[in-house]
């Protein structure tokens, strides 16, 4: 799971590259790590979430993704606007950098079991 969420920032500030050869690499990268992230990502929601509640850690998944689509698609259409993509795809990487490090410092905090 870790290598996954990791490879995401990284495949972001390749696409920030002035190299087209990198460009096709981390675009291609981005895509098959979506792909596992999601698989594993619902294999840890139907592992830990009991069927009675599976349905609404779903709906707040699909709410947290489009909120953060909400929230970073404007957000990366003003910065590259004003700077450029390679700055918009840069920021992304950060932006997401910092969520996952949030996100794994508040992971054990958080308890679906009871």
């Amino acid at each position: 799971f870790l290598f996954v969420a990791t490879l995401t920032p990284l495949a972001l500030w390749g696409c920030s590259l002035n190299s087209i050869l990198w460009i096709l690499v981390a675009a291609v990268a981005m895509e098959i790590v979506r792909g596992l992230g999601q698989a594993i990502f619902m294999d840890q929601i139907n592992r830990y979430l009991s069927a009675e509640i599976r349905a609404t850690g779903n709906s707040f998944v699909s709410l947290g993704t489009r909120l953060l689509v909400a929230t970073l698609g404007p957000v990366s259409g003003f910065i590259s606007d004003h700077h450029g993509i390679a700055a918009a795809y840069a920021a992304l990487g950060i932006i997401y950098a910092v969520l996952l490090v949030l996100f794994f410092c508040f992971w054990r905090k958080i308890d679906v079991q009871n």
